[in-house]
C-alpha cells in the first residue's frame, strides 16, 4: 500500500465502506487483497501496486450466463472506457470517476456471481 496512487487508496476505502454495507469480508494475497461474500464467494481482487480492481465472469460463463456475462462486460466496458475480456479490469481512476455506475455494476456482478456458484453445485 505504501506505493498505491491516491486513487487506489481513495477506491480501496470507498469499497471497504461499500462491502461492510453488504457483510463481505476481505482477505489479503500475496499482492492484493481480496473481497468475498460472506459465504464464500469471490468478488474481487484489489491490486495495489497497479491500482487496479480485477473481476472475473469465469463463473458466470461456466453456469450458463452468457447474457449475464455480456451485460456485465458492456456495463464494465463503459466505465472503463473499452471493451473488457472475459475478466474485467478496473483502473482505481475509472472506478472513482465511474462511481454510481461502477457499484451499480458490482451489485449486479456479485448477484450473477451468487447465482453461479448455486447453478455450479
Amino acid at each position: 500500500m505504501d506505493n498505491a496512487s491516491e486513487d487506489f487508496l481513495t477506491a480501496y476505502e470507498n469499497l471497504q465502506v461499500w462491502a461492510a454495507d453488504r457483510g463481505y469480508e476481505w482477505s489479503t494475497s500475496p499482492t492484493g487483497f481480496r473481497l468475498h461474500t460472506a459465504d464464500g464467494v469471490f468478488i474481487l481482487q484489489l491490486y495495489p501496486n497497479s491500482g487496479s480492481i480485477n473481476l472475473t465472469l469465469d463463473a458466470l460463463m461456466k453456469a450458463g450466463m452468457g447474457d449475464e456475462v455480456d451485460h456485465l462486460r458492456n456495463r464494465f466496458g463503459r466505465i472503463i472506457g473499452k471493451s473488457p475480456k472475459i475478466n474485467p479490469n478496473v483502473y482505481a481512476e475509472k472506478a472513482l470517476a465511474n462511481w454510481d455506475d461502477f457499484v451499480e455494476v458490482l451489485d449486479l456482478y456479485v448477484e450473477g456471481r451468487v447465482a453461479a456458484k448455486q447453478r455450479l453445485r
